[in-house]
């Protein structure tokens, strides 16, 4: 269903940090002035670790007035202090 009456559930779940840091850059351009850069880093510990990324993408557009830009950053911060206990704190 669309519209006002739409109803319904999209559930996303970000990966926990690799025990490997790693850190990887992705670039892409194309017509209309498509411009988009991504950067994302994760490190992992044996009682937590950090998984950050940051985009942004710039666009002229193929009419006036279309075009576009924005920036998108967050973090998924997991703690185990203890076997059995486990926090995670998401900042998008």
């Amino acid at each position: 269903h669309y519209g006002n009456a739409a109803g319904g559930v999209l559930q996303l779940f970000r990966p926990d940090p690799e025990d490997a840091a790693r850190l990887r850059a992705r670039y892409t351009g194309g017509a209309f002035g498509l411009h988009k850069l991504a950067v994302r880093g994760a490190v992992a510990g044996e009682s937590g670790g950090a998984l950050v990324h940051a985009s942004h993408l710039r666009l002229d557009g193929y009419r006036q007035h279309s075009a576009a830009e924005t920036t998108i950053a967050g973090a998924k911060l997991p703690f185990r202090p203890w076997r059995d206990f486990s926090l995670t704190t998401l900042i998008d």
